[in-house]
């Protein structure tokens, strides 16, 4: 990287000649060697290397980012990461005082540094932009001391970037068949709420969401909506506007003619509106953006980029759009809205049907599926276009949790090969209910092409108390099941976003087997199976004196190198013998994206002990960073466990929770600093008795490769006292660890 190479500096240090000698690594667009005795943290959207003198506070930070998409030029780049980047990590009082541009590998790189404070701490701050080929990156620097100044020119030497690849994203807007068809159709901003923590690594989402979109209609008419359902927020905000739109070149000019906003209570879902709460007023706001529609390859995804100088009513302000200051992305939906109205609110465009904006495409661009991104059909079929009926054969389960409780309604069709089936239901829930519900049927099941014949013969629901937890009491009452004879469509699609195969079946209405519909809009009508945690294994459980005839034979024979044991006697288990650990180190805003941001000190650990005889112990320990008055949380317990098969049961038989004092920290410190005080625990300040909960978990054992390591997947989807609330795919996973590597917390347990 030629600019870095000739003068990219901090302002307080001379330029000199380094010479790296270490093993060059490589983050996306950029490779680089790590100075000697820097750490290194990776995540999705950056890497960062770090050193500090724990002694005197003294620190060097280097940031670099994963190269995103932009068509903005090379001055834009700089100014909009000056921002994101610089400004909302530290103080900065001055504009950055800029080097000579550049050019190296086709892209244009500017650079530029400034003075900054970080409360009593005092630095400069570094920032240099690459633009080219239709995307950017950043280098950031960040120090308080000349200290690590030969360290800083010898990564500062090492940096260099890919030469770009001028086709690696094409960026195009779409001929129009007339003035103003290339942005017709539906694009979107949906988004997930999140709690703002991660667990083993993962996101942890709540039930709410924010969704804006534009519906732009060939005959020049615009359906602007939002809606948003936070847990955070005690009613919903909806918002509608609708009026026309023009196209000149690359300029969008939206005139709205008519917009209404207002709150609404909610309920105990997240799909049901509440009664109105109030009205504000709306303002139209007449816009022209400049706007650009651009084409992803790799995904073969379309995004609507809308540019202006300022914030705007419907699009919102900065915040909207953390990578640009005022520009607004959009993707384009092939699918139906995710967006609904309130009860009684009319838009006006009910009946409006939008043409699909995505055929007819050149550039080597593919038509949009309406199976979107993610999905494909993989129904194996033969010269007649009948289902693989082997395909079907087994379990198949619809598993769903309670919005905001620990409610769930689990779902099971199971499909022998004789043409018989049964089925399997158990609800509870904490908002409409006071008992635990089974239901149960079995009858007949034939196949036909793909159209999928349900015939029940008997069926019983029974009715339970709840006596703690999801465990069942005492039987209530039984009743007669209604049966209902229905012929689905069927089809097997395959989602590369979680790796699985869903069995799909579709119907007119809703039914009393499958209850609403699946929220994907990809499949209208519809019901989504997917396979039970543990292959042909049931995954709800009768309880104790049911009178339910239910009994199922696996299909197929289950994999297992386990069998259950009693405690005392040695467990023969890819679990047993090994330690097994997760941990999430807390970071500021994330200012790089998702998942980067700089670490607090603070730490979220989790550790699990299996030993060969039967017994366990389990210790979660954490400490923020950003606490007030931070103290150091100590949890911990032991018991037993017993593996069969796929499931693991612990049965803690003793623990406790405590609370501990920490040393003092300050903003001067590094987060390295900050972790090792906030690790010394110093005087227990307060004991507390623990929950003990037994739970049998569904479990894999598998190697990911991104980790290398092996790790230990538990499935819940509810939250527990150990693990928390589960992560993605309804899981939490802990990898295997040495007894050298782990922290050793043994000495607990004498």
């Amino acid at each position: 990287m030629k600019t870095i190479k000739n003068c990219f500096l901090l302002m307080t240090l001379f330029c000199t000649a380094a010479t790296a000698y270490a093993q060059k690594q490589s983050f996306d667009v950029v490779s680089f060697v790590i100075p000697k005795g820097w750490e290194q943290q990776q995540g999705e959207a950056g890497v960062q290397l770090s050193v500090s003198d724990k002694k005197t506070g003294a620190y060097a930070v280097a940031v670099i980012t994963k190269a995103t998409s932009s068509s903005a030029a090379a001055s834009d780049n700089f100014n909009t990461d000056w921002t994101r980047l610089v400004k909302s990590t530290v103080q900065v009082n001055q504009n950055p005082s800029m080097l000579a541009p550049q050019q190296d590998n086709g892209w244009d790189i500017l650079s530029g540094s400034a003075n900054y404070s970080d409360g009593t701490t005092k630095g400069v701050a570094t920032l240099m932009t690459a633009t080219g080929g239709g995307q950017m990156v950043s280098v950031v620097l960040i120090t308080n001391t000349q200290q690590y100044q030969n360290e800083l020119l010898a990564l500062i030497n090492s940096l260099e970037l890919t030469k770009v690849a001028q086709n690696e994203t094409s960026v195009t807007t779409r001929s129009p068949q007339s003035g103003k068809s290339s942005v017709v159709g539906l694009w979107t901003d949906y988004l997930l709420e999140t709690t703002g923590y991660n667990i083993n690594g993962m996101p942890q989402y709540t039930a709410g969401y924010l969704r804006k979109e534009y519906a732009f209609y060939p005959d020049g008419t615009y359906l602007f909506r939002n809606k948003q359902w936070l847990t955070k927020t005690k009613d919903i905000l909806y918002i509608f506007e609708s009026g026309t739109y023009e196209v000149n070149g690359n300029r969008l000019t939206l005139t709205p003619k008519n917009g209404k906003s207002g709150f609404w209570g909610k309920t105990g879902s997240t799909k049901e509106w509440g009664k109105p709460i109030k009205a504000y007023d709306y303002k139209l706001e007449k816009v022209t953006y400049s706007f650009d529609i651009k084409y992803f390859s790799g995904s073969g995804d379309y995004r609507l980029d809308l540019n202006t100088g300022k914030s705007t009513q419907r699009d919102g302000g900065q915040f909207n759009s953390p990578n640009e200051a005022y520009e607004f992305r959009y993707s384009f939906r092939d699918r139906e809205s995710l967006v609904d109205n309130p009860p009684g609110v009319k838009t006006g465009f009910e009946n409006k049907s939008l043409t699909a904006a995505a055929s007819g495409t050149s550039n080597g661009q593919r038509n949009l599926s309406i199976d979107g991104p993610g999905s494909q059909n993989t129904g194996n079929t033969d010269a007649g276009g009948s289902a693989n009926a082997s395909q079907l054969r087994g379990i198949w389960g619809q598993y769903s949790s309670e919005a905001n409780t620990a409610g769930y309604d689990w779902r099971e069709y199971y499909f022998n090969p004789d043409g018989t089936y049964q089925f399997l239901q158990k609800n509870i829930s904490y908002l409409y209910q006071n008992e635990i519900v089974y239901a149960y049927e079995k009858g007949t099941y034939k196949l036909s092409g793909n159209q999928l014949s349900i015939s029940p013969q008997s069926g019983t629901v029974e009715s339970w108390s709840k006596a703690g937890s999801d465990k069942p009491g005492r039987l209530v009452k039984t009743e007669k099941r209604t049966l209902e004879k229905v012929v689905y469509t069927m089809d097997f699609h395959y989602f590369s976003g979680i790796q699985k195969t869903n069995l799909v079946l579709q119907y007119s209405k809703p039914t009393l087997r499958d209850g609403a519909f699946s929220n994907n809009a990809s499949f209208k009508n519809s019901w989504l199976y997917g396979r039970p945690y543990t292959p042909d294994k049931p995954s709800i459980e009768l309880p104790a004196g049911t009178k339910i005839p239910f009994s199922y034979k696996p299909v197929t024979t289950a994999v297992s190198d386990t069998k259950e044991v009693a405690p005392g006697t040695t467990i023969h288990s890819p679990i047993a013998e090994k330690i097994w650990e997760a941990q999430t180190m807390e970071k500021y805003g994330a200012a790089y994206g998702n998942s980067s941001g700089f670490h607090t000190g603070g730490f979220w650990k989790y550790q699990y002990k299996f030993n060969a005889d039967g017994t366990y112990y389990f210790v979660y320990n954490a400490a923020s960073g950003v606490a007030s008055n931070p103290v150091n949380v100590l949890q911990y317990e032991t018991g037993a466990y017993t593996v069969n098969g796929g499931q693991l049961t612990i049965t803690p038989l003793k623990g406790v929770n405590e609370e501990w004092s920490v040393g003092k920290i300050n903003n001067g410190m590094s987060a390295e600093h900050i972790r090792e005080v906030l690790e010394t625990r110093i005087k227990r300040l307060k004991t507390t008795t623990r929950k003990l909960e037994k739970i049998t978990y569904p479990f894999t054992v598998e190697y990911w490769q991104g980790n290398n390591t092996n790790a230990l997947c538990l499935k819940h989807t509810q939250n527990t006292v150990r693990e928390g609330s589960p992560g993605q795919n309804d899981q939490s996973c802990f990898f295997e660890t040495t007894t050298t590597k782990a922290e050793n917390f043994t000495g607990l347990f004498k």
